[in-house]
């Protein structure tokens, strides 16, 4: 095999202004030792020749060399070869050096037999044109050339096995990052799989003990009140009859809202609804508790991802549920606008404000949101309305997010 098989070419490898600078140092070196003596017409051809041999190098070897194919390697290093010895021979052996860029880009491509056939080509290509002019010195000369073939062919194998260890580096730099960014995912995931399970736990603590005593408590207060009916009591102690309903009522309302945070904490709220229809079951779910909401949705049918859709339920039940507990509101606005690079929602209520004070409650609800929208790199705005009430404003990337919620 001609060219090596683990190797591709890469003029980087022997600089990109190697065979200019040594073609013009050539140059130099044999005016230097001809002079005008040469003649004018001579000087012409080797300047030809020159130009001709660094733009083969510049531009041929996209053509010969990349991608490596045998024949066309032979191809650029015969015409490059050839364009030497002419040189060469009208330079009378004093333009050797231009044969040590074709020295170094053998040893960088070719395999080992082929480059010492090919420096064998180089020797001939260098003592036969002096032997036309000075054969004293050929013995001499061979061997200081030799010897000068040898040294680049050490010096570019060192350099090419230096260039594939950086290459091997960043190779292995490139797959541990790709490891650490699986790594990372697989974490996030584990860490989703461990809240998921911690809520999931939760909810059923939530369901089967408050939710249990608070049914046992609105049962025994249905009894009590039968009670007082049926004895006749009713009309003697209205203020009892009175206190029992109230405390049914408060309990009926509490067994709501645990109901509401079962639900919540599960996984996944939306199970298999689609993001339009979870958000607008969950408006259904408010009007029927008496609250008048006016939903308008905007760019729904974009596929946003997963973390987005499930912050803004979220987001938007936690609102819905502040706004019924503390805004004594009987009107909510919601927004929801997918169009732009940023989902936005946008929740107005007709209460009382933020001028009241906050309960622990609400300031949980609230740190709850700016959490979710911290975590997906969103923005968050909360305040009084000038119509009257409150204006929560969220925008949150539709982009996909590593985020885990």
């Amino acid at each position: 095999m001609i060219a090596h098989p683990d190797r591709q070419f890469d003029p980087g490898l022997r600089g990109a202004w190697l065979i200019p600078i040594t073609v013009v140092v050539a140059y130099i070196a044999g005016f230097i030792a001809l002079g005008p003596g040469l003649g004018l017409a001579n000087w012409a051809v080797l300047i030809l020749l020159g130009v001709a041999n660094i733009l083969l190098a510049f531009f041929g070897d996209s053509f010969f060399c990349r991608p490596v194919n045998s024949w066309k390697v032979i191809l650029y290093f015969f015409l490059q070869t050839a364009i030497c010895i002419v040189v060469q021979y009208i330079g009378r052996g004093n333009f050797w050096l231009m044969l040590m860029p074709l020295a170094s880009t053998a040893a960088t491509i070719l395999s080992r037999w082929a480059t010492a056939v090919y420096f064998a080509i180089l020797l001939a290509a260098f003592l036969v044109p002096l032997n036309l002019h000075d054969a004293g010195n050929i013995t001499q000369n061979g061997l200081i050339f030799g010897c000068a073939l040898v040294f680049v062919w050490i010096f570019t194998e060192v350099s090419v096995r230096d260039q594939q260890a950086r290459r091997e580096v960043e190779r292995l730099a490139r797959e541990l990052e790709d490891a650490n960014a699986r790594l990372r995912e697989s974490a996030a995931q584990a860490e989703e799989l461990a809240r998921s399970r911690e809520r999931n736990r939760l909810a059923r603590e939530i369901h089967d003990s408050l939710g249990h005593y608070l049914t046992v408590v609105n049962v025994q207060l249905e009894a009590a009140r039968a009670l007082l009916e049926n004895k006749g009591w009713k009309e003697e102690s209205p203020d009892l009859y009175a206190a029992l309903e109230k405390a049914q009522t408060l309990t009926r309302s509490g067994l709501a809202d645990v109901r509401r945070s079962v639900a919540a904490l599960r996984t996944d709220p939306m199970g298999d609804k689609s993001f339009r229809e979870a958000v607008k079951a969950l408006i259904e779910e408010n009007r029927e508790a008496g609250l008048m909401v006016n939903l308008r949705m905007e760019g729904a049918g974009r596929n946003a991802p997963p973390q987005t859709e499930l912050a803004l339920y979220r987001i938007l039940q936690e609102a819905l549920t502040n706004v019924r507990k503390h805004a004594r509101a009987s009107r909510v606005d919601v927004a929801l606008d997918f169009r732009g690079a940023m989902a936005r929602l946008e929740v107005v209520d007709n209460g009382v404000g933020l001028s009241q004070p906050e309960d622990g409650d609400e300031k949980f609800g609230l740190r709850g949101i700016r959490e979710r929208v911290e975590m997906l790199r969103g923005t968050m705005a909360i305040a009084d309305n000038p119509g009257g009430g409150v204006r929560l404003t969220v925008e949150l990337p539709v982009e996909k997010t590593d985020a885990v919620l």
